[in-house]
């Protein structure tokens, strides 16, 4: 075996980098896991302890890695690693992710938990099971959920959206058909955010500490016609 090229060196961003792309090919991780197992290898290795925050650090070399294609983050808290083995100093690298769980459309048909409205288009919201089942674990009634819209197949949209490397298949807790898509999604946003339900380290803006029947009320809401009176 060589001998580890970082000996006694401190862990600084680069090396985390390099250490991910050697620990994780073609895995799904949470940012935590990556954290430990790389601090481990390279202290073990004979490296140093890094100079500055590890999180920090850490952070940035997901950031670069993503910049290169070689790691993207499909879902709230997980990282998806490329399957190279080595990333090369100075080169582009063109190597294509290798995919761990094939999710067919024929998994995604199962009905949603509601449904509202009338329209040619949809906004939905989906989330991960296991988000739910730790939710309810802790005894709360809310978990990370996505909202978004789309013109198009709603469950098409959510296969382009999450992609193929996912810890598990994706629920689709709500659908609500509207002629007015835009509309409804930024209305949606903009009472869970004044409700607090942001979730600020999320990848993009759609993700919410809510759950379907939380917004299925809120599109309720939104949709509420109220009665002409009848004065005959």
């Amino acid at each position: 075996m060589s001998p580890y090229q970082y000996r006694g060196i401190a862990l600084t961003p680069k090396i985390i980098e390099k250490l991910i792309v050697e620990l994780f090919p073609s895995q799904l991780v949470t940012r935590q896991e990556i954290i430990s197992a790389v601090l481990k290898r390279h202290l073990e290795q004979g490296g140093e302890k890094p100079n500055s925050q590890i999180v920090a650090s850490t952070k940035k070399a997901l950031q670069n890695l993503t910049k290169l294609g070689m790691v993207t983050n499909p879902s709230v808290g997980y990282w998806k690693i490329s399957g190279a083995n080595v990333l090369e100093d100075n080169k582009e690298n063109d190597t294509k992710i290798k995919e761990i769980t094939i999710v067919e459309e024929s998994e995604l048909k199962e009905k949603p938990e509601f449904t509202f409205g009338q329209g040619p288009y949809s906004v939905y919201l989906y989330y991960f099971k296991t988000y739910k089942d730790l939710a309810e674990k802790e005894g709360d009634l809310v978990w990370p959920c996505k909202i978004g819209k789309t013109n198009v197949d709603p469950v098409s949209r959510i296969i382009n959206q999450v992609g193929t490397g996912l810890p598990e298949i994706p629920k689709i807790g709500l659908l609500i058909y509207t002629i007015f898509p835009n509309e409804v999604e930024k209305c949606l946003h903009a009472i869970l955010t004044i409700r607090g339900k942001k979730i600020d380290s999320s990848p993009g803006n759609e993700w919410f500490s809510t759950s379907p029947s939380e917004v299925y009320e809120i599109a309720k809401i939104i949709f509420y016609e109220p009665k002409e009176e009848n004065n005959d």
